[in-house]
C-alpha cells in the first residue's frame, strides 16, 4: 500500500515512536535517511511529540517515506520488516 500523503506518515510515526520503534525520515525515491538540520547525522525520531513539527518542517511539496531503526543498540523492539509505506 502507497501512502500519498504527509498527514498519515506523521500518524504511521507517530504510532511507531508511541510503541517504541525510532524512526528515520527518508528521501523520497531513494530512501536514503535524511540529515537533522544544521548536522550530518541520521533525523532519528524517537520521540511521538517531535514528529509532526519534523515533518511539517519539510514542507508540502515533499512526501518522504519512513523507516524504523533495528535492534537493541538502537533500543528498537523491531528485528526485521519488510513493508514499503
Amino acid at each position: 500500500m502507497a501512502v500519498n500523503n504527509v498527514s498519515e506518515h506523521i500518524r504511521i510515526a507517530q504510532t511507531l515512536t508511541q510503541n517504541t520503534v525510532p524512526v528515520l525520515i527518508l528521501k523520497p525515491g531513494l530512501k536514503r535517511p535524511l540529515a537533522k538540520p544544521g548536522t550530518d547525522r541520521w533525523w532519528v525520531l524517537d520521540d511521538p511529540d517531535n514528529v509532526e513539527a519534523a515533518f511539517q518542517s519539510l514542507g508540502n511539496h515533499v512526501v518522504p517515506n519512513i523507516g524504523m531503526l533495528l535492534g537493541w543498540q538502537k533500543q528498537s523492539p523491531v528485528i526485521g520488516v519488510g513493508a514499503d509505506l
